[in-house]
């Protein structure tokens, strides 16, 4: 069966645009319910764990051009947590944490 040189015509009007589109820039939030920074620090001859609790952020694709995706994340320093008040005082202290304009 021929086809009409019209029909192909409307046909490649019709797909042209939609090959075409760019895909959106994507945006999501992370969720501080499931997401999870943790570290381990020295202690005497063994390594302990400890995480902070409290943090947001968002990551933005562009999957067209993927060096232009970005992470922002702010963690909160002060809400670091290894399980022991005490060493979570000395870890919150200014010897080891920056100065407070960088604490978040």
């Amino acid at each position: 069966m021929p086809r009409s040189p019209i029909a192909l015509l409307i046909a490649a009007l019709v797909l042209v645009p939609l090959s075409s589109a760019k895909a959106a820039v994507e945006t999501y939030d992370i969720d501080p319910m499931h997401t999870w920074v943790g570290f381990s620090i020295g202690h005497f001859f063994t390594k302990v764990p400890g995480y902070f609790s409290k943090l947001k952020g968002t990551i933005v694709v562009d999957r067209d051009h993927l060096e232009n995706s970005t992470v922002e994340a702010v963690i909160e320093v002060a809400s670091i947590t290894t399980t022991a008040k005490m060493r979570d005082d000395d870890l919150r202290s200014t010897i080891s944490l920056p100065p407070p304009h960088f604490r978040t």
